[in-house]
């Protein structure tokens, strides 16, 4: 049985790094110099962890299971896609205004 969650572990950890990284880095690549320091460091950090995890779940480690909720977690939050654009200050605006014709 302990086997068996070992497993179901290194497949969370998997998905949710690739997740993380899927969602992470494309919004790294479109910051602008604008973007606050903390979040672009919250970023990285971001993208430096899931690629560990990938690699620590292709090695054959055993995630403890808070680790996996942990990344699980944070894979949920990073597929909100408002959350992202509004993180990484890469929001558009919804009904552009002609120019000319500003409020």
């Amino acid at each position: 049985m302990l086997d068996h969650l070992d497993h179901l572990f290194r497949i969370v950890i998997l998905l949710a790094c690739l997740v993380i990284l899927y969602r992470a880095e494309p919004a790294v690549s479109r910051m602008s110099p604008a973007t606050p320091l903390l979040i672009r460091i919250a970023f990285n950090l971001l993208c430096c962890a899931a690629l560990g995890g990938v690699f620590y779940a292709l090695a054959g480690a055993v995630p403890a299971w808070l680790t996996a909720l942990l990344a699980l977690a944070v894979a949920v939050l990073i597929l909100c896609e408002r959350r992202v654009q509004i993180l990484s200050g890469t929001r558009a605006p919804r009904f552009p205004q002609p120019p000319g014709n500003h409020l």
